[in-house]
């Protein structure tokens, strides 16, 4: 008996011995980073590591490894699977010499053999191989590598693209060079397109050399580009380019779903996307919102499409949007979704979601709770997470039961960690359909991970039950059979595991105490084999790394039979068997059933029919957004082609509402179309529609973010309005609130800061898509000068307030910087006037050097300060203002601009004033000026620099009446290095606060306008001025009158026939919206204005309207009377309001003023202010904002014109002027029709063409020859004028400049100093070379001052822009009045002056 129990016990012990987990431990040494694939439906496994460069093998499913000796050590780039032929592999080498051939390693049984094949040098870094999907063309591959000229660091590469058929069994046939990456169009299982097996999509640089995103082509062939060599359009139109082939589509031409091809492309930067099911026809994706490459990720929505777009990428925020079943329109579905800050485990680029696997539909996504706090603050993000059943259609947070207090019930939630998605391997999910395990926390947010607990849900996310405290790694086996879970907080030996989802759980000591980083489950078929990737504890630094591998075989019992198996419906919220629309069964394993499902089916089962259609099953449509209660419209709708035809007919539109795709509900009415009226909406059949809005008081500033739709609106009332739709829809922002002005970041368009009279001011850095409130040192300065100043690095601003100022007696301005985007502050330095940083766009200067204005006494009230008692200093501080120089005594002001800072400097000696130019801020030079034309003694404006010269406005006539608008005066032009100012144009015109009518003509340097007086000594004693227009086609070398058209608008002559008659134009100090320009960057040589025809300016009530195209050479009255106008869509639609009386109507022109069609926007008329577009007059809506006759509160009349025209615009980069767009060049009437030495050639719309342009690629303007210098190409030197015959003769009492005796370079000859110099912005060559007087042979020598000399001493070229400044000597005040910084300047842009052209509206920015 007693032999008998031993025997039975014997038994019983090593049964449980049999049926207890195995492990091996396998170490890998101190690399963190190791790869591992598994060759599917095979025992066989690879791994290599990136520090060793060593491949190793396995053949018993990652038990036990060996590296492979058939290949020498150390060589191991990368190993890439064929993903869809599972035998093969290859092992792609280290690059040694690029220009010589690569051995690489092949297998095609699942790694048991390897044999060795060459290729060309050198593989693309991850983007080598390209693999076609058909099973029976596994050996077609394309190979992808980069040639070099030579191995050195500095060698030149291109890419090369080769095809093999027999996976490199022969060597491949290279077919296209300059290529960025290749791509089968058959290259997915699950996106199969009716086309040729053998087409081929590359992306190619354009003309060679260095790879250019930007620029790159797609072309398509059939025959690996052998004869046929296609260009794809795709979506994009003629001349397409662009194509982005990184990060989030890897590597790939284009990415594929299901259902989708997508391509991206980046124009105007800004990402498109081309969509396609069929890989023959294309559609755009109509995207609402704007993004570039590296911003977005792809991400699953079932039927649709879905995309996370990084709209906040310093806080790494965004939104998903999703698409509709045709991937053309996407809607908003999420705002402040997570992105993740990877690790070197997880992925890069990706928003933090999990799709639920073999559930389709559901989604689990976190988001940002705190965005508000997130965005610009930096504060720690609290994240919260939702669910969808409806692919991202609509989300709600994770039910709980009660998992939480009742008093909590309303804000808790779970909240559960993504799993991470390495680079280093791959996983397949074993769960059971319905069953979804995370880790986690219960609460308003997430908890740290380590504080978090793990928790199982088994119908699909609808409820949850934690299923064990604290945070476990886990993974599935078996369909569910087995769950296997790890601690992740501290070291651990021991892993637990259950085969009843965790109702029971059995413990197992693997044998070693390690750090778990993730857990792999082994691809196979009933798989219960798995890989725990650990760091061992304590660490070992040799052995730091390793794989455990886990089988769990032993613990199966029987399989699964039929009465083993459920039957589970997975169901939306609030419905007891539904899921988007229809009964959708699975068949799983029963929890609790002690057996394995090995190859038994399961997962999902056909469909047992449709439900009835709730409202579950809708979306918002297109255009249509959900404002909390139902789907608005956020754009106007467009009209049904041949409907409304009058304003009383009605039409049948979108309720609002579309079918969730792949929704299969029955029965439902909520997307039918409904009636509505043709009043509102958006044109159609060439209709326009607007939509108004009525301000409760004044516009006193308004602007547009740069690159942007958005609009900010500030009301005399203090109250400020934001449109986020260029005009369409408007909202108060913080009506509590009393706003004094708003900025707009100067260097990133996407921050704007509103300003209160204390120190709370708000702010934003996503285009105003959400706005957080900091608190500033003190209220802004009410001494009127700008407040803040920016810096190309966007948080690092500087601020201007009062100090002390509610006792006067102690009030001044205080400067404080902030390197935070404003959350905290430091003193910089106390009674300044003006504070700046140095550094510019271009200015070169310390990024923390702080220039002040400083008061030298620093005790009082600063509104009593005069410069004569209390002189102001000039203060350079480095380190931000730690230490101060003070560079200046006595300065009247400074002011920056570009890359240029000039100083108005006063010589106490003498009491005059110097000009200095600096381009660091450290070192400056003096301007040099005529005798007669001296800045000491006249008021002065900087005009321009932006063709090398810096042009100056000396006043010569200012009368003694304050009041009187009397004032004109000379405009000298500096020679290249801005030192010596010559004469360019007398008389001319300015007015009292400034200005000067002299305006360049945008996108053509050196083309400009002036006004100048005719009468000067009759104006001196009448006040009279009679005003003339002259225009410069040579960059002010010489002016001329502006040729008058033959006959007006209406067809008939002028009366004017004399030579005398010319055209006249209105200019820039009659200008109140200093937004408004002759020109526009979209459109080149296009001039608009408003004038006449005679022999002086008439009044501007007197006036038409005129037009150039070829940059001012020639005119054409395009409509009588005076007009308001803007460009919209590079020219495509100009729309012009009356602006001499109130209107209700507007006409615009799509031909550029050939013919105009009249609209009314308005039942009453308005008195127009102003016409707004996006910045860079790309779109055709436009903001009208005027106010009614009777009416001091002001209106925005929001106008569409989207519907004009369906067509765009057809672009050949490749052959400009043979599509919808013609080459121009502007001409100086020369017989060669050159321009400053040079023919340059511009694109631009074809005139009379139907077509709108919007936002596409056009050709860039390009040099077509040099050419030989003329008189037009050389200006007088200084000291020189030009009389009456045109040519320059020494002004009287002055001497020529003596003759700089030394040679240019390795020249042969110098040359005596002549009365001309060449136009700096002049490229001539040779001809006549007016500038070269006697030539004498080089001597070398050391002594004199040469080239090198100079710039040292002359500080280079001065490219200064937009600064107006006076300058008086009187008695002895002295002051300077500068266009961005003087007190009354400011006043005059936020307040109205004048009453006759209304409110203006000039951004305030530093």
């Amino acid at each position: 008996m007693y032999r008998s129990l031993h025997a039975f016990l014997l038994l019983s012990i090593s049964l449980v011995v049999a049926q207890s987990p195995e492990h091996a431990v396998t170490s890998l040494g101190r690399d963190i980073q190791t790869n591992i694939f598994f060759f599917p439906n095979s025992t066989s496994a690879v791994r290599y590591s990136h520090e060793e460069r060593n491949l190793y093998v396995s053949h018993d499913r990652g038990r036990s490894w060996k590296r492979e000796m058939s290949m020498p050590g150390n060589l191991v780039e990368d190993v890439v699977l064929h993903p869809f032929d599972g035998r093969m592999a290859f092992v792609m080498t280290v690059p040694r010499d690029p220009t010589v051939a690569q051995t690489h390693y092949r297998t095609e049984d699942s790694g048991r053999t390897w044999t060795p094949f060459q290729l060309p040098p050198s593989p693309m870094r991850g983007t080598s191989l390209s693999f076609h999907s058909d099973p029976n063309k596994s050996g077609h591959i394309l190979y992808l590598c980069e040639a070099c000229d030579s191995p050195d660091r500095h060698r030149i590469c291109h890419g090369q693209s080769y095809i093999t058929k027999d996976a490199f069994k022969s060597p491949p046939h290279q077919f296209l060079n300059n290529t960025i990456k290749c791509q089968f169009a058959h290259s997915a299982t699950d996106f199969t397109p009716d086309v040729d097996s053998d087409l081929v999509y590359c992306i190619q640089a354009v003309g060679g050399g260095k790879p250019d995103l930007g620029t790159a082509r797609l072309y398509s062939s059939t025959d690996f580009f052998d004869t046929e060599k296609n260009v794809e359009e795709l979506c994009a139109g003629k001349g397409a380019k662009g194509f982005i082939t990184a990060n989030p589509l890897p590597f790939n031409v284009f990415a594929t779903t299901p259902n989708f091809a997508v391509f991206a492309l980046e124009i105007a930067g800004a990402t498109m996307f081309c969509v396609t099911k069929d890989m023959k026809t294309w559609t755009k994706a109509e995207i609402p919102l704007r993004f570039r490459r590296n911003q977005y990720s792809l991400l699953p929505a079932g039927h649709a499409l879905g995309i996370d777009v990084y709209t906040s990428p310093g806080d790494s925020l965004g939104t998903l949007l999703v698409s509709d079943e045709s991937g053309k329109w996407f809607v908003e579905s999420l705002k402040d979704t997570n992105w993740a800050k990877a690790s070197w485990l997880d992925r890069v680029g990706a928003v933090d979601s999990e799709a639920v696997a073999g559930v389709p539909g559901i989604m689990i996504i976190d988001v940002v709770a705190n965005a508000a706090e997130v965005v610009g603050r930096e504060a720690e993000r609290q994240l919260r997470t939702l669910i969808t059943y409806d692919d991202g259609r609509s989300w709600a947070p994770i039910a709980v039961g009660g998992l939480c207090g009742p008093s909590a019930a309303e804000t808790c939630s779970l909240h559960l960690y993504p799993r991470s998605v390495s680079r280093m391997y791959s996983k397949t999910s074993s769960a059971s359909p319905g069953v979804i395990v995370g880790v986690g926390s219960a609460g308003p947010v997430h908890v740290p991970y380590k504080e978090s607990d793990t928790f199982l849900s088994t119908d699909g996310g609808s409820t949850w039950a934690k299923l064990s405290e604290g945070a476990f790694i886990y993974e599935f086996g078996d369909a569910g059979s087995i769950l296997v879970m790890i601690n992740a907080e501290h070291p651990v030996s021991k892993l637990q595991y259950s085969m009843d989802l965790g109702s029971t759980w059995e413990f197992y000591d693997f044998g070693v105490t390690v750090t778990p980083l993730d857990l792999i489950p082994v691809p196979e078929a009933g798989g219960w084999k798995f890989i725990l990737y650990a760091e061992r504890s304590p660490i070992m630094w040799a052995d730091r790394y390793v794989y455990v591998f886990l089988d769990f075989e032993s613990m199966q019992r029987s399989q699964c039979t039929e009465d083993d198996l459920e039957t589970w419906y997975t169901k939306s919220p609030g419905s007891d068997t539904c899921f988007m629309g229809s009964k959708q069964p699975f068949k799983r394993r029963k929890p609790h059933r002690d057996c394995y499902v090995g190859d038994t089916a399961t997962g999902p089962l056909a469909s047992e029919g449709s439900c009835p259609c709730s409202d579950a099953d809708y979306e918002c449509d297109h255009n249509f957004g959900w404002d909390g209660a139902a789907c608005v419209a956020v754009v106007p709708e467009a009209f049904p082609p041949g409907m409304c035809t009058s304003v009383d007919d009605v039409y049948m539109g979108s309720s609002g509402y579309r079918k969730v795709p792949g929704n299969a509900c029955v029965g439902g009415s909520k997307d039918a179309p409904v009636q509505k009226s043709c009043q509102p909406g958006k044109p159609g059949d060439g209709a326009i529609v607007h939509q108004t809005f009525e301000f409760p008081s004044k516009i006193v500033q308004h602007q547009y973010l740069k690159n942007s739709t958005t609009i900010l609106v500030l009301l005399v009332d203090h109250t400020l309005w934001q449109s986020a739709n260029e005009g369409y829809s408007w909202t108060q922002l913080y009506p509590e609130e009393r706003f004094t002005q708003f900025y707009i970041h100067k260097f990133d368009s996407s921050r704007a800061y509103l300003l209160t009279k204390t120190e709370k001011f708000y702010f934003t850095v996503d285009g105003g898509r959400t706005w957080d409130t900091r608190t500033a040192p003190s209220p802004p300065t009410s001494f009127h000068v700008l407040v803040l100043r920016f810096q190309p690095e966007p948080d690092t601003l500087l601020w201007l307030g009062d100090r002390d100022c509610k006792d006067f007696r102690e009030c001044h301005v205080e400067a404080q910087y902030s390197l935070d985007n404003g959350r905290t502050w430091t003193f910089v330095e106390k009674y300044v006037v003006n504070c700046a940083w140095a550094v510019g766009t271009k200015l070169v200067a310390d990024e923390r050097e702080i220039l002040c204005e400083s008061y030298s006494n620093k005790t009082g009230s600063q509104m009593l300060f005069q410069m004569r008692t209390n002189p102001l200093a000039l203060v350079e501080g480095p380190e931000y203002f730690r230490t101060q120089k003070k560079i200046f005594d006595h300065v009247v002001g400074f002011t920056k601009f570009s890359e240029f800072l000039v100083v108005a400097e006063i010589m106490v000696d003498t009491g005059s004033l110097n000009l200095q130019i600096s381009l660091d801020g450290v070192h400056f030079a003096a301007g040099q000026f005529p005798p007669n034309m001296k800045p000491e003694t006249h008021a002065y404006t900087i005009l321009d620099s932006s063709t090398a010269s810096l042009f100056v406005h000396m006043t010569m006539a200012e009368p003694s009446d304050p009041r009187s608008q009397s004032y004109w005066g000379n405009i000298l032009k500096s020679n290249s290095n801005g030192t010596y100012f010559g004469l360019s144009a007398e008389n001319v015109n300015r007015d009292r606060r400034g200005y000067v009518d002299f305006e360049k003509v945008v996108g053509l340097d050196g083309i400009a306008l002036i006004n100048v007086v005719s009468n000067p000594e009759e104006a001196l004693l009448t006040g009279r001025k009679v005003l003339q227009s002259r225009i410069t086609h040579n960059d002010g070398s010489t002016w001329k009158p502006l040729a008058p058209p033959t006959h007006d608008s209406l067809g008939n002559a002028y009366p004017c026939d004399t030579t005398h008659c010319t055209l006249h134009v209105h200019g820039y100090t009659e200008r109140l919206d200093s937004s408004t320009t002759y020109s526009s960057s979209s459109v080149v040589g296009l001039i608009m204005a408003v004038g006449n025809v005679g022999e002086s300016l008439a009044p501007y009530d007197q006036s038409d309207t005129f037009l150039s195209r070829d940059g001012g050479f020639t005119w054409e009255e395009v409509h009588k009377e005076a007009h308001l106008w803007k460009v919209g869509d590079s020219g495509s639609v100009i729309v012009i309001a009356n602006d001499e009386e109130p209107t209700d109507h507007l006409l615009f022109s799509l031909n550029e003023g050939m013919s105009w069609r009249q609209y009314k926007f308005s039942d009453d008329k308005i008195r127009v202010r102003s016409i707004m577009t996006v910045p860079a007059d790309t779109s055709r809506r436009f903001l009208v904002l005027g106010h009614p006759s009777r009416s001091s509160a002001h209106l925005a009349v929001f106008i569409d014109f989207t519907s004009l025209t369906s067509r765009q615009c057809e672009i050949d980069l490749e052959d400009p002027g043979h599509d919808d767009f013609e080459l121009w060049s502007p001409s100086d009437e020369r017989a060669e029709r050159c321009l400053f030495g040079r023919r340059t050639v511009y694109h631009r719309r074809v005139r009379e063409t139907d077509c709108f342009v919007g936002i596409q690629p056009k050709a860039n303007e390009r040099i077509e020859r040099a050419c030989a210098c003329v008189k037009a190409d050389f200006e007088c030197e200084f000291n020189y004028y030009k009389n009456a015959e045109d040519d320059c003769v020494l002004a009287p009492g002055t001497s020529p400049l003596p003759n700089e005796n030394t040679c240019q370079d390795d020249a042969e000859y110098w040359y005596e100093r002549t009365a001309y110099r060449k136009i700096a912005f002049s490229s001539c060559k040779d001809g006549e070379r007016l500038d070269q007087g006697l030539r004498h042979p080089c001597i070398r020598s050391n002594n004199g001052h040469g080239r090198v000399f100079w710039f040292v001493v002359l500080m280079a070229p001065l490219v200064l822009v937009a600064l107006a400044g006076y300058w008086y000597s009187r008695n002895p005040a002295i002051y300077m009045s500068r266009l961005l910084d003087y007190p009354q300047r400011i006043l005059d842009r936020l307040w109205p002056r004048r009453e006759r052209r209304g409110y203006q509206a000039v951004p305030l920015n530093g």
